[in-house]
């Protein structure tokens, strides 16, 4: 199961919300590979790179996002949708948002 901390809701509405405003399409296949995403974290969370303790991430695929998340004894819990400059290493831009997580869920 799935969970969505209410930070990670409110970026991907933002994020999507984005997408419509310039193409339905765009977004409809935002949509769709942030679903993907969701399904392949959802079978095998433990394939995914681990940045920070117990948080994770997954490369949305085409676009210039990534989902943080974090195992759960009985759900994964997606902690933010994170916007990436593509031409930097993730390892290095994700060191504000590694920040705000452990000051939030740790």
């Amino acid at each position: 199961m799935i969970r969505f901390s209410s930070e990670a809701a409110s970026e991907l509405e933002d994020a999507i919300d984005w997408y419509l405003s310039r193409s339905i399409r765009v977004a409809g296949r935002f949509h769709q590979t942030f679903s993907s995403v969701l399904l392949n974290i959802e079978a095998d969370p433990d394939r995914f790179a681990r940045i920070h303790l117990d948080f994770q991430f997954a490369r949305i695929i085409g676009f210039p996002f990534i989902c943080i998340f974090r195992k759960k004894l009985d759900h994964i819990q997606i902690l933010a949708i994170y916007l990436r400059l593509v031409c930097d290493p993730v390892s290095q831009e994700v060191d504000p948002i590694v920040e705000r997580l452990s000051q939030s869920f740790i």
